[in-house]
């Protein structure tokens, strides 16, 4: 990171940086390469670590699709974190506006937004709706409702 030691001393303690563009600092990918350790060999390591990642996840679905209750609820769980995270990521909910339109209303609006099917988003939305997640504020007398995250 920029103003770090390690960044300023990188020479010298034989850190090459690959990559000056602060969009690739996400953890994805290296920007940086040790002496005596290659990014190719990193980018291998990685890949050798999400085909694990890809196969557990498959190993678990194939389990909740046979009915194991502990792999449906991770399923599930996880269904709901990726809806989230599109939620987040769009702004959907801050850009519903006013509104007063129902729940169901609300989902296909934002089934569009997130690009999901409509019954996966009204499923989503009445979980996060019924655990108080997603909360109406009140706008001016008969001007409808917004949408926020409580």
């Amino acid at each position: 990171m920029p103003g770090t030691e390690v960044r300023e001393k990188a020479d010298e303690y034989g850190i090459r940086i690959l990559s000056h563009d602060w969009a690739k600092y996400d953890a994805n990918r290296p920007v940086s390469e040790p002496t005596g350790f290659c990014a190719d060999r990193m980018r291998l390591i990685l890949a050798d670590y999400e085909r694990s990642i890809s196969a557990a996840w498959e190993e678990i679905q194939s389990e909740a699709s046979r009915g194991d209750p502990l792999c449906r609820q991770r399923v599930a769980t996880t269904i709901t974190q990726d809806f989230v995270w599109k939620l987040l990521k769009s702004n959907a909910i801050e850009r519903l506006g006013r509104s007063n339109h129902s729940p169901s209303e609300m989902a296909k609006r934002i089934s569009r937004m997130v690009d999901m099917p409509l019954d996966a988003t009204e499923r989503e939305m009445a979980k996060l709706l019924a655990d108080g997640n997603i909360v109406p504020a009140e706008t001016a007398r008969g001007a409808g409702a917004t949408w926020r995250w409580a």
